[in-house]
């Protein structure tokens, strides 16, 4: 009586195979698009750190000396090795609402990726 032997066929190992390399490809793929999202969230945290400093200038002025203004940051650094460099540009807008409250309101844009992108903060300023 003839008795198979122990093991794997080649066939088996070759499926196996294309689908290891079928699953590391479909991983590989998604690589580009989580450093895209990376950036993304990178420069949207930083968007917002620019406008609530900024309402803080703001508010730190005083009711009596808060006024409309514009402006832009630069900020450089490298992720991965690789230098990067974004620009934002921001708009404090003072609108007064009644005798003793303003309406102040901090927009951040940047374009990215040929996209322009924005934040805003708004917060009103009142009178004590």
């Amino acid at each position: 009586m003839y008795r198979r032997a122990r093991g794997m066929t080649i066939v088996e190992v070759v499926v196996a195979m294309a689908l290891f390399v079928a699953f590391f490809l479909l991983v590989m793929n998604t690589w580009p698009l989580n450093a895209w999202a990376a950036a993304r969230a990178r420069h949207t945290v930083l968007a917002n750190h620019i406008a609530e400093q900024e309402m803080e200038r703001t508010l730190a002025v005083g009711f009596d000396n808060a006024a409309s203004r514009t402006g832009s940051y630069t900020l450089t650094g490298s992720t991965n090795g690789a230098a990067e460099s974004q620009a934002f540009d921001y708009t404090v807008t003072v609108t007064a609402i009644s005798s003793d409250a303003s309406d102040v309101v901090v927009g951040v844009s940047w374009t990215e990726g040929g996209q322009s992108r924005n934040v805003t903060c708004e917060t009103l300023l009142c009178d004590r």
